[in-house]
């Protein structure tokens, strides 16, 4: 076993406000992530670059995709968008979601029921 302290950064891309990044795992083919939302934090509409599952583990706001509406989303939820898929999200009250990104849209079979 091995034990450090997780390393996170401010997002200022996609017009982001109020949220932090920490990567937890990455390679070419795939990247895990967790993202901190602070009270009002947002992240804009930009598309992704690989498929994408975001699920939220504490906290609750709301997610877009490529039409732009607004969706609530709580702990215990995901999302998954498409290569390339326009989307953004944000929280009023506060938010933390694990975000993994991978080529093949097929390793989130089970989330997508």
């Amino acid at each position: 076993m091995r034990k450090s302290p997780t390393d996170s950064s401010a997002l200022t891309a996609y017009d982001a406000v109020g949220v932090s990044l920490s990567t937890l795992a990455e390679a070419d083919a795939y990247r895990v992530t967790v993202a901190t939302f602070e009270p009002g934090g947002t992240i804009g509409a930009h598309p992704t670059t690989l498929p994408q599952l975001f699920h939220v583990v504490d906290g609750h706001g709301w997610v877009s995709g490529a039409d732009g509406e607004k969706v609530q989303i709580v702990a215990g939820e995901h999302v998954v968008w498409q290569a390339l898929e326009d989307h953004a999200s944000g929280s009023h009250d506060g938010m933390v979601a694990v975000i993994v990104q991978c080529v093949d849209v097929e390793a989130f079979r089970s989330a997508l029921r």
